[in-house]
């Protein structure tokens, strides 16, 4: 049965209540702050361990060095030669193996740190799942939005450099990719609690530490009432910015005229289909992006003029007069 440890705050007389597997005393605010840190960074180096040795380029380093093993075999004792397939297939299943000890491991170590920052482990999804061959790598999700807010809450505002921004960095990716991932026809009760949620996710973020990248959860609150379409634009890579991850933009820098016509191309498909949506859908704000992408890609021609064909100057005029420039 589940009981409540209490942290408490003496000198402000507050105490935050969270569910736990056995019962606690009370505890100083200052001290289970202290605790929780050490048990997060223990869980995720943890996890992080276990996902750098089931990662898959560490599944194909282990299926080439079986393979290389048997060239070896084959040139002083076989005839047969090496197969890469059975290999892999081997790998895999030692790795779904892996996967299924690794996280019952895990789930066991940690009980208490999950449970009281309402989180849990789970494999990743994958087409492997689908036939009960999980791969090897664990991900981490928020299984209890109250519990998870109550420790963001109970954070006082960090200093810059203090050593926590990588700590907090995962937990936001944890919180970002999981609502990146939500099924919006399908919700269950965690997704809809996310979305519920969200500003005040969003808000806790925000005052724990400004050192960490808030960018994308800042978007998904802004975008709460659309964010369905505005994760259907994310996921097509139009909304990145310019310079900075490889969007709209920057397809000029490393595309020749074809494959740049077709990006260009695909992206006034998804425009449109925005715009057959009226208000439910992003419309707006794509154009106003878009134009803006197709703006900084003719400066960066003019800025490589001599490594840009003349038919790719051609294509971004196009588009921008499709777009109304």
């Amino acid at each position: 049965m589940l009981s409540k440890e209490r942290a408490c705050d003496e000198g402000e007389k507050r105490c935050y209540d969270l569910d736990m597997v056995k019962n606690e005393p009370v505890i100083k605010l200052g001290d289970f702050r202290k605790e929780s840190a050490e048990l997060l960074t223990t869980l995720l180096t943890d996890l992080k361990d276990h996902n750098k040795e089931y990662s898959p380029g560490a599944q194909m380093g282990k299926a080439l060095g079986r393979m290389l093993a048997g060239v070896i075999q084959d040139e002083t004792e076989s005839e047969n030669k090496p197969d890469m397939q059975k290999a892999q297939a081997n790998v895999v299943l030692e790795s779904a193996r892996g996967a299924r000890t690794g996280l019952a491991e895990l789930n066991t170590k940690h009980e208490k740190v999950l449970q009281r920052f309402g989180l849990r482990l789970t494999h990743e999804a994958g087409e492997g799942l689908k036939h009960g061959l999980p791969s090897g790598t664990i991900v981490m999700k928020i299984d209890n939005i109250h519990a998870f807010l109550r420790y963001a809450q109970s954070i006082p505002a960090q200093n810059n450099g203090n050593g926590s921004s990588e700590t907090f960095a995962t937990l936001l990716d944890v919180v970002t990719n999981q609502i990146a991932r939500i099924d919006f026809e399908h919700q269950s009760p965690e997704e809809k609690s996310l979305m519920e949620n969200i500003d005040a996710l969003r808000d806790s973020f925000e005052r724990i530490t400004p050192d960490i990248d808030r960018t994308r959860l800042q978007r998904y609150a802004e975008f709460k009432e659309r964010l369905e379409q505005y994760l259907v634009v994310e996921r097509a890579g139009l909304w990145k910015v310019p310079g900075k991850y490889f969007g709209p933009a920057d397809w000029i820098r490393d595309a020749g005229p074809e494959w740049l016509d077709e990006k260009w191309g695909a992206a006034m498909k998804v425009l449109k289909e925005q715009e057959a949506l009226g208000d439910k859908g992003v419309a707006g704000e794509l154009h106003t992006h878009l134009s803006m992408c197709v703006e900084k890609a003719r400066e960066y021609a003019r800025e490589q003029t001599a490594t840009t064909p003349r038919v790719s100057n051609e294509i971004l005029e196009k588009y921008k007069k499709e777009l109304g420039g």
